[in-house]
């Protein structure tokens, strides 16, 4: 089954109830605790390849004279949670301002070592109310170990395939966007490979089906249903059209010269993530249908061979 592997857009609640009802019905500026688990892409470890002995706090950046950090190390010496305190006046946008902050201390810290520098989740804390959220990534379940039906797809089909595991391998979302907005603007247009199941499923007057729409469930697992329920139902030819503005500003962020302003933005960052697993699962349903179909085409021809 095909997996979210982007930053969850759901906070989970870990105290009462009541204590999060006060908090969210709360307008007045008060104190939050905004922490940032640390992620190393290489390693998959929760630390980052930073030696620090103990926990160190600065009073304020010069960025934002309004939010004092913490770094943490693990029990290893290894710096694991960058811890924000801040005064605001309602815990979505502490973290937004916190996060765009921690953003760009790895932005430097990324550039001044040579090495990578995620944020893996985080946890909220309203000191006031004493509210407290935690949004984590969820770890997929072991699928049953199978051989793959290699041996059913034309060599048309493989760089395609490759395309497909370059974007699941790949951690930044603007990347994995791209790959599979590419895989989808082929298959929209007919070309090769798409074009061979057809005309093979055509000669053998074998049926194949070929309305791919966005349904529910895509929504849920991309992260969309909450935002974008309007694209339910859409065709993903027409959902082509429907994200060419993220994908014109992905293009730029990799391929232009001039750099778009919002790339360490939160509420962008979700959107880019949500509409990357959603562009993601549709070039994953599509190829597994070619695989499917390439397969049922194969059994059409045992079947009338052992006819004949």
């Amino acid at each position: 089954m095909w997996f979210p592997y982007s930053l969850p857009v759901q906070w989970k609640a870990e105290s009462e109830r009541s204590h999060i009802n006060d908090s969210l019905a709360d307008n007045t500026e008060r104190e939050f605790l905004i922490g940032f688990y640390l992620h190393n892409r290489v390693t998959r470890e929760w630390e980052v390849e930073l030696r620090l002995e103990e926990p160190y706090w600065m009073a304020a950046t010069e960025q934002d004279p309004a939010v004092s950090v913490g770094y943490y190390p693990n029990e290893t010496g290894q710096l694991t949670e960058i811890i924000c305190r801040i005064r605001e006046s309602s815990s979505a946008t502490a973290l937004k301002r916190c996060h765009h902050q921690v953003s760009r201390i790895l932005d430097c810290w990324s550039v001044m070592k040579g090495r990578g520098f995620a944020i893996l989740g985080f946890r909220v804390a309203d000191l006031t109310h004493d509210a407290r959220w935690r949004a984590l990534p969820h770890r997929p379940s072991a699928e049953t170990f199978e051989l793959p039906p290699c041996d059913v797809l034309p060599e048309a089909y493989w760089t395609m395939m490759a395309l497909y595991r370059e974007a699941r391998n790949s951690s930044s979302d603007t990347y994995r966007l791209l790959c599979c907005d590419k895989i989808l603007r082929v298959w929209a247009k007919h070309a090769d490979p798409f074009n061979l199941l057809r005309t093979r499923a055509a000669e053998l007057r074998c049926e194949l089906a070929q309305d791919y729409r966005v349904d529910r469930e895509m929504l849920a697992l991309s992260g969309l249903a909450n935002t974008r329920p309007e694209l339910e139902g859409i065709r993903f030819n027409d959902l082509l059209n429907s994200i060419t503005p993220l994908r014109d500003w992905a293009v730029d962020v990799l391929s232009e010269e001039i750099l778009p302003p919002d790339l360490d933005d939160y509420e962008h960052g979700l959107e880019l993530a949500s509409v990357a697993n959603l562009v993601d699962l549709a070039a994953h349903r599509i190829l597994a249908a070619e695989i499917r179909g390439w397969q049922r085409i194969m059994e059409i021809q045992r079947e009338r061979h052992l006819d004949s």
